[in-house]
């Protein structure tokens, strides 16, 4: 799956010209697209702007700080039956031991969705 992703990121950002631009790129993601966002990132593939991840996971791979400088905000409903909110509780903090800038939002009365949550990035 990783060499899927990285080729479709990869020709996605030639595509659009930001192949040497990356810190202009967000990878956003919800579920599966949040995993293989945090998973890109995490493990120092991809050094990009900024990932927002909704209700997703960190795969358990080690964490690389070679992405540190990327910012990441993770939310996740608190009521989450799919993928309970403690995976994205766990993965602020193996990000944040790696030395990444975390910020965790962990929405009350909120089940697997991201329908409820407005989220404002500056």
């Amino acid at each position: 799956m990783r060499e899927a992703f990285d080729k479709t990121i990869g020709d996605a950002a030639r595509k659009e010209g930001f192949e040497n631009a990356l810190a202009r790129i967000a990878f956003v993601g919800v579920s599966q697209g949040a995993i293989v966002a945090l998973d890109a990132v995490a493990s120092g593939r991809w050094k990009v702007g900024a990932l927002v991840s909704f209700a997703g996971l960190l795969p358990p791979t080690p964490v690389s700080g070679t992405s540190k400088d990327t910012p990441v905000l993770l939310v996740h409903g608190k009521d989450d039956r799919t993928i309970p909110s403690m995976a994205s509780s766990l993965a602020a903090a193996q990000l944040k031991t790696a030395g990444f800038k975390v910020e965790l939002d962990i929405e009350p009365a909120v089940g697997y969705t991201m329908l409820s949550v407005a989220v404002s990035i500056p």
